[in-house]
């Protein structure tokens, strides 16, 4: 048996190979995908992941359980999963997931794809995550000029944008939790969640120190990402940058697990504008558009391996009352942004009318 072990949050998750292929395959895959949280606490709990390959055993249970009585239920990436009870088999017919308390047994016919176990233990967090009454969140989380900064936004706001103009050519001391989803709890702590950043090249080619850093690359671990792609990309093509890779592009940036939220930022690019607009959020409808719990409308479309301890109505009524609070205490801004705005500036006026402001 061989192991890879990682922590996120009170969870201490061990995931076993029976294969050394898989093992050495998927190794590298966890630890640039996850960031060991390193949090330990007093009494963590084993989420223990049983990754076997065997079609043999993989017929057998899933001849066990044929005919019994399932119903369809969808995950990531419109995938679906026939459901016996405890059971989940892959509408792609290559493997299946047998939970057992806290041990989930992955059997395979065959050889899965990289990204495969890793959106499941993204699953398998979140659901834990939102049982502890975190809500599930689209945005990313920073901290700049020693705020924490939750900078909220749905696809197409210029929330990435926003964040690496905030670090570019900025001498200060920065932490970087993660990019496009985080965790936030009603104490006002914000927590990273393990997704790589989504990257447009228009994006790449306009930060200097992203783009100085990548144009050195012919390719990033596990990623889309190539030089041409780069260099004559259209705008809006994407690619995956690791969180690891960020302290090699700015090297003031630390990686954080955990940040107190000082101020929360729901940024809007527009391209018309000549200076920065810039206004306390008094209206919680519009923060709670990039709130994922209970209603996850890109990744993960609806609980399957872990259950909620709560349900729908609970959780949304939780996810008001802890925006709402935030709304009432003022923490929210709206950023309207042109991003051809030098970085100087824009961090100049988020210093001097957002983060100045309560301190």
């Amino acid at each position: 048996m061989y192991r890879v072990e990682f922590s996120l949050n009170k969870w201490n998750f061990i995931t076993n190979f029976n294969k050394e292929k898989d093992y050495l395959f998927y190794k590298d895959a966890i630890e640039n995908s996850v960031y060991d949280m390193n949090l330990k606490p007093y009494k963590s709990i084993a989420i223990i992941i049983n990754y076997i390959n065997d079609e043999q055993l993989y017929n057998k249970i899933y001849n066990e359980i044929a005919s019994k009585e399932k119903k369809i239920i969808s995950s990531f990436q419109n995938e679906y999963y026939e459901k016996y009870d405890n059971i989940f088999v892959s509408s792609k017919d290559r493997y299946l997931i047998y939970k057992e308390e806290n041990l989930i047994n992955i059997v395979c016919k065959e050889y899965l794809k990289r990204p495969e176990l890793i959106y499941i233990i993204r699953e398998i967090y979140v659901r834990l995550q939102e049982n502890e009454n975190k809500l599930f969140m689209h945005g990313n989380g920073i901290s700049f000029d020693n705020n924490g900064i939750a900078i909220l936004g749905n696809s197409g706001s210029g929330k990435t944008t926003f964040m690496f103009k905030l670090f570019e050519n900025n001498p200060n001391d920065l932490r970087y939790l993660s990019n496009d989803r985080i965790f936030i709890e009603d104490n006002n702590v914000m927590e990273y969640f393990p997704i790589p950043l989504i990257l447009a090249s228009g994006t790449a080619r306009a930060i200097k120190p992203l783009y100085n850093y990548l144009k050195n690359k012919d390719s990033l671990y596990d990623s889309t990402f190539t030089k041409d792609l780069l260099l004559n990309g259209k705008s809006n093509e994407k690619f995956e940058l690791f969180k690891n890779y960020i302290p090699s592009i700015f090297p003031n940036c630390n990686l954080e697990e955990r940040e107190t939220i000082n101020k929360i930022i729901l940024p809007k690019i527009n391209f018309d504008l000549d200076k920065m607009k810039i206004d306390v959020l008094s209206d919680y409808s519009e923060i709670m558009k990039t709130c994922f719990t209970p209603t996850d409308t890109e990744s993960f479309r609806r609980p399957w391996i872990f259950e909620r301890n709560y349900d729908d109505n609970y959780l949304l009524d939780n996810s008001i009352k802890v925006l709402k609070e935030k709304v009432k205490n003022g923490l929210v801004y709206t950023v309207e942004y042109n991003p051809n705005f030098e970085s100087n500036y824009l961090q100049d006026q988020i210093a001097q009318k957002i983060l100045s402001k309560g301190r």
